[in-house]
């Protein structure tokens, strides 16, 4: 490309001494001026030169190369630095706002001026000062929104973002927190879009997830606030240039700089008080005068048995999300018999709209019965995502990478041995599988125990009696990973889990709970885990005792008897939650639970 000449509308071209207008503006590319239908409006000189640059080029990807080579000299530039001073075009343009949209972005090329540029004369000017217009001039030290991070439609998240854009304003301070891929950064700039207007130097969005040095965070908030001159990455002077100035401040992926983010937050919150701060994080700051809203996962369909048709669209959100982005890469509607395994895919992913969109992306190929039944045997924590995304976005598996990358051993440690719990779990049970130092105290286990729930890998759930813990199934899948990657600690990690179970099973028979649906009741609260325990203790490498293969045989025929004691009915409400198990179909029935029993197969030795 030539730097000062374009393909214009009348398929001529056009050079720098003349004047260029496009939408409600026209640039005298001489005087390096720009108008809004004859009115001169402040802009910044580089953001300045890069609109010349751009409408030049029309039609054309500009890429950072030349932005860097014609703005700045040919000197080194942060990508950040490159999208300030884009967004701060967009504000002043109204990119999108009054039926035309100005510049593009084309991922991971560039930028592309998208509107229609035309030649004209003359500029009719209005002499004097720059007009205020609507208060959407853009100066060198206003803080701006990044445009390429302007939020696009969101779904399944509208009581969500409304809650936020209500309290907001009230606090000024609130942390979006949950699991990686959940839709902490979507939510939060559909936020910043909402309330843009509140603040009268605008939003300033800074993505912490490309800083890896915590005394960089400072250095990419000054920068995203343009702030110029001696020691501009100091928090003194952030703080100086925030003192006045009406700003929400959000800042993006904070959990790996969560004591340098509260730090900011802290001190902008004492010492300015017109700036607000919204930040997306996997962990609480814990920072003075949070406010922390915990970001669930989409609704999805809990019961199986369910027949979900059109009209139960709009109570579950996954759905929706799956069926939007689907459209892209299917290029049909979702037919009526197709809409179960949308719901399997969707309760398979619990919700989670990362998970949902890596599954979409691979609709064309596999059909979505046949994704529901790849997934059945694979894991989708490996298939590849969008290209375009942050790079702990590219797979499911990335984006938990990320999170344990961040962990302490012992909570590595901690996390990937979970992975045996089939669903949920107590603290005494988890302790019973990190038995060596430094876990031996129960307390020193809670409290790694509490850290992977702040950090959103480990759910929590609290009923009148009692907290039971639990894995997502997508990290549960990650565990696993984990686990079998870590040598002797898989095995020996299901030897402590199926000795526990034996021991929790002669507790149980020697109980007063006696038969019927109560000991079903007891039962059924783990079966899956009980089962898995059983399994493993009839394998050649297991080390299981005799004494405790006996016990567990005799806890599952318990349950047979029981279940026909009192009918089989009990047994399958039992097996769909009805009486305390977890929220999701087991996979016994009656002849199922009698098939799978196990005889005890004694060595001679044994006998």
């Amino acid at each position: 490309m030539s730097f000062g000449r374009a393909r214009f509308e009348d398929d001529t071209d056009v050079t720098d001494g003349q004047y260029l207008a496009f939408g409600h503006f026209e640039l005298d590319v001489a005087q390096r001026a720009l108008f809004r239908q004859g009115k001169p409006l402040k802009l910044g000189s580089r953001a300045l030169e890069m609109l010349i640059l751009l409408a030049q080029n029309a039609g054309e990807v500009v890429s950072k190369r030349e932005f860097v080579i014609r703005v700045w000299d040919n000197r080194a530039v942060e990508d950040v630095a490159l999208r300030v001073h884009i967004a701060a075009l967009r504000r002043l343009l109204k990119d999108g706002r009054e039926g035309y949209r100005y510049i593009g972005t084309v991922s991971g090329r560039g930028y592309r001026f998208t509107a229609n540029v035309r030649r004209t004369a003359c500029i009719q000017t209005v002499r004097g000062e720059a007009p205020d217009v609507s208060g959407e001039e853009v100066s060198d030290r206003a803080p701006v929104a990044t445009g390429s991070r302007r939020c696009q439609r969101v779904v399944g998240r509208a009581h969500t973002i409304q809650a936020l854009v209500s309290k907001l304003p009230e606090c000024g301070f609130i942390s979006i927190v949950g699991p990686g891929g959940c839709g902490k950064t979507t939510v939060a700039l559909a936020v910043a879009d909402e309330l843009r207007e509140l603040y009268a130097q605008g939003v300033c969005f800074v993505d912490l997830g490309a800083i890896a040095e915590p005394g960089s965070a400072l250095k990419a908030v000054a920068l995203a606030l343009k702030i110029n001159g001696p020691a501009s990455d100091s928090l003194a002077s952030v703080l100086q240039h925030l003192q006045d100035q009406s700003v929400l401040l959000v800042l993006d992926n904070c959990e790996h700089l969560s004591e340098a983010a509260a730090t900011l937050a802290q001190a902008v919150r004492s010492h300015c008080s017109h700036t607000h701060i919204l930040t997306t994080s996997r962990e609480p700051l814990r920072a003075t005068d949070e406010w922390v809203y915990r970001l669930e996962a989409l609704t999805y369909p809990q019961d199986e048995d369910t027949s979900i048709t059109r009209e139960h669209l709009p109570g579950f959100s996954a759905m929706q999300l799956f069926i939007e982005l689907s459209r892209t890469h299917l290029h049909r509607e979702i037919l009526e018999t197709e809409l179960e395994f949308v719901a399997h895919l969707c309760r398979r992913l619990e919700g989670n709209p990362l998970a949902i969109q890596i599954a979409a992306s691979r609709i064309d190929i596999l059909g979505i019965r046949g994704l529901w039944e790849s997934l059945q045997q694979t894991s989708i924590l490996s298939v590849a995502g969008l290209r375009t995304g942050p790079p702990r976005h590219h797979t499911l598996r990335a984006t938990f990478d990320w999170s344990y990358d961040l962990l302490l051993p012992e909570e590595q440690v901690l996390f990937r041995r979970l992975a045996v719990f089939c669903g949920r779990f107590s603290l005494d049970e988890a302790a019973h599988l990190v038995l060596e130092a430094p876990f031996r105290e129960l307390g020193t286990v809670l409290g790694l125990l509490v850290n992977l729930c702040a950090q959103s890998l480990v759910v929590a759930e609290n009923s009148t009696d009692s907290v039971s813990y639990r894995l997502l199934e997508t990290s549960r899948a990650y565990a696993q990973l984990r686990l079998s990657a870590a040598g002797d600690e898989w095995a020996e990690t299901h030897r402590r889990h199926m000795r526990m179970w034996a021991a929790k099973g002669m507790r149980w028979l020697q109980s007063e709970l006696g038969t019927g649906t109560q000991w079903l009741a007891e039962f059924g609260r783990k079966p899956s885990d009980f089962h898995s325990a059983l399994l493993l203790s009839h394998t050649p490498d297991s080390g299981a005792r005799l004494e405790e293969r006996f016990r567990l045989c005799s806890v599952w025929f318990e349950a047979v008897l029981s279940a026909e004691c009192v009918g089989r009915s009990a047994w399958e409400e039992l097996a769909n939650g009805a009486v305390g198990a977890p929220r999701r179909r087991c996979s016994y029935s009656w002849s199922a639970c009698w098939e799978a029993r196990l005889p005890l197969r004694l060595d001679q030795s044994e006998r």
